[in-house]
């Protein structure tokens, strides 16, 4: 399938790296091949009589976890018409207090970005400033 069916394949599959559910029971196998067929989940859901005759398993899969599905594909579509009016020229962070960085980082859940802060200690932009 295209890159353009991703969300459909990951509506399916779940992502546990994303928190994605996904239909539970349907792996990656079975979600690219119905991906493949149907292009769409909506498609697949429009098509469950014909997956029942071809893998009753599949059905019931399908059949009791249609809301997650589409809940799923929600997750994993990006918002791409976003209006934003951001001033670039602000974003540019040169001194901030690394000790309420790491606070926040942390109650963020951004562990992984702790180690790439600089060593530098001074005052922090407010986050508002920025729009």
């Amino acid at each position: 399938f295209l890159p353009t069916n991703l969300a459909d394949y990951k509506a399916l599959a779940g992502d546990s790296s994303d928190n994605i559910p996904g239909v539970k029971g349907v792996g990656a196998v079975t979600a690219k091949r119905l991906i493949s067929k149907y292009q769409t989940i909506e498609n697949v859901y429009k098509n469950l009589s014909i997956i029942k005759l071809d893998n009753q398993s599949v059905y019931q899969k399908l059949s009791s976890d249609q809301e997650m599905a589409m809940l799923s594909k929600k997750l994993v579509s990006l918002e791409n018409n976003l209006k934003v009016d951001l001033k670039f020229a602000l974003a540019r962070i040169d001194k901030f207090d690394k000790s309420q960085a790491l606070e926040e980082l942390r109650a963020l859940g951004f562990v992984s970005l702790i180690k790439l802060l600089p060593k530098n200690s001074v005052k922090v932009m407010s986050r508002q400033s920025l729009f």
